[in-house]
């Protein structure tokens, strides 16, 4: 579970690939020095004791969990410029995550993998 967060943590911006590297070391992660230090949290003191915000807090759960409905929607900068949301906020976030999960209740599968179908077919 802390591997989970640790990636989750490194990950805005930044490659997959890349924050899988990044995991091994993360006090030289290719990423924002205040994922880098919210990574060495969860690697130092736990997962519980880091600040999250709402996209780094849902993926590490749906890494964590990945066939369980933990209710947390994954979406990053590919996903805002899919819907042309100029911004995330905490609101606008909400309501299109919530909306991924009423599409989700509708195909019959997880949020999160309605996500992450979205999200292979529209990364660059």
């Amino acid at each position: 579970m802390t591997a989970c967060a640790i990636a989750s943590q490194l990950s805005p911006a930044v490659r997959w690939e890349t924050v899988l590297g990044d995991c091994y070391d993360p006090e030289r992660a290719a990423t924002y020095g205040l994922f880098r230090r919210r990574a060495l949290t969860c690697l130092l003191e736990g997962p519980d004791r880091a600040d999250w915000g709402p996209k780094t807090y849902a993926f590490w759960r749906n890494l964590a969990y990945p066939t369980r409905d933990t209710g947390q929607v994954t979406l990053d900068r590919h996903h805002a410029r899919l819907h042309r949301i100029p911004e995330w906020t905490p609101k606008r976030y909400e309501l299109a995550a919530e909306e991924y999960r009423r599409a989700a209740r509708t195909l019959g599968i997880l949020p999160q993998q309605l996500q992450a179908i979205i999200w292979l077919d529209i990364r660059p």
